[in-house]
């Protein structure tokens, strides 16, 4: 009677060994050093000993062996893809644009996630401490450009996000980002064009980075409308519990009450948020503190992640054109992968304003 660590029957038997560049030179009965000719299409192959090679590997189904095929050309064909939160609808949302849109073009797409952490968004602005991809596109949100910098990346980059210009450094990156000042202008002036007047901010950034960017779109666009910011609230992450503990700050910082009459007065009348998170989760403190969204206290954000639409209310925010961001860093990548020297590009592309029932007042 077998025992638990013998086994019965032939077993598993082990895969076939994959066609080599001599099994195609024997069954066309050529040489090896005729088959690699054909490979890399080189003149002075007879006619007939092409069509017998070609033959062969068809019949064989011989592939050539990616690793010889990377130091022939000196490439991987993988792009690499750091993000600091892949779980984000948005981050993954740009993956998966991104994956597609490099499968078309013969590239391979790896993801690293940084979580945000400095010290791995320097190093996958360096290029990692191996040469297993071409290029890296990172989304930083923790380091400024000048870091990256210091670091000198060893494979061509490209960063999604705003671009630092300082005059004293030459920042030989690419950037590609939506127009972050004029889409907080235009997300503002559609909330004073329901009648706002008492503007809060949650998400703002002190120096950097698409916070700072996007308040300070907001701050222009009320001067403009000779106003001020009523409150401006950070959020450490632009995640949902974050939004509802800065809606909790805000709300406390500006004397949010409630009369005898049951009658609220927020101390504001509209609230931008960072990003969708930040603004769902914002969403959940007014709710619970009996405020209503639209009527009371217009609420917006940025990424228009497909919860956006699915709130309740549906929430107004800003949307970049993923497939169009995805395109421009892909072709920046390429034309630094191929060699091109040209002084840094900031692309930026297309956004949207989707106008939902978060900011109807009636």
């Amino acid at each position: 009677m077998p025992t638990m660590t013998e086994t019965t029957g032939t077993g598993t038997a082990p895969p076939p060994r994959r066609p080599s560049i001599k099994d195609v030179a024997k069954r066309a009965g050529v040489s090896w050093k005729t088959v690699s000719n054909v490979l890399h299409d080189r003149p002075h192959v007879r006619a007939e000993n092409r069509v017998a090679v070609q033959a062969a590997i068809a019949e064989l189904g011989y592939r050539t062996s990616l690793a010889g095929r990377q130091l022939r050309q000196g490439r991987t064909s993988i792009a690499a893809l750091a993000l600091p939160d892949i779980t984000s609808p948005y981050f993954a949302a740009l993956a998966q644009e991104l994956i597609h849109n490099a499968r078309g073009r013969g590239l391979t797409v790896l993801i690293d996630e940084t979580g945000g952490d400095p010290e791995r968004e320097l190093a996958a602005a360096g290029g990692y401490d191996m040469h297993f991809a071409d290029g890296v596109i990172m989304s930083p949100i923790s380091v400024h450009s000048f870091q990256i910098n210091e670091v000198q990346p060893r494979s061509p980059l490209v960063l999604l996000g705003e671009r630092e210009d300082l005059a004293e450094q030459s920042l030989p990156y690419d950037h590609v980002a939506i127009d972050n000042p004029a889409s907080a202008v235009e997300l503002t002036r559609h909330l004073l064009d329901q009648g706002c007047r008492r503007f809060g901010f949650i998400g703002a950034e002190e120096r950097f980075g698409t916070g700072y960017v996007r308040h300070q779109g907001v701050r222009s666009a009320l001067a403009e409308a000779g106003l001020e910011l009523v409150a401006s609230v950070p959020a450490e992450t632009w995640t949902r519990p974050a939004g509802e503990e800065a809606a909790s700050e805000l709300l406390a910082s500006v004397g949010h009450q409630q009369d005898r009459a049951g009658r609220t007065d927020p101390g504001i009348d509209a609230l931008i948020c960072g990003n969708d998170l930040l603004a769902i989760g914002a969403m959940r403190t007014l709710r619970q503190q009996g405020i209503r969204i639209g009527a009371e206290v217009a609420v917006a954000g940025w990424d228009d992640i497909p919860e956006a639409a699915y709130a309740e209310p549906s929430l107004t925010t800003v949307g970049a054109d993923l497939a169009a961001l995805v395109d421009a860093a892909l072709d920046r990548l390429e034309a630094r992968i191929a060699g091109a020297d040209e002084p840094a590009v900031v692309r930026l592309v297309p956004h949207r304003l989707h106008q939902r029932a978060s900011t109807q007042r009636a």
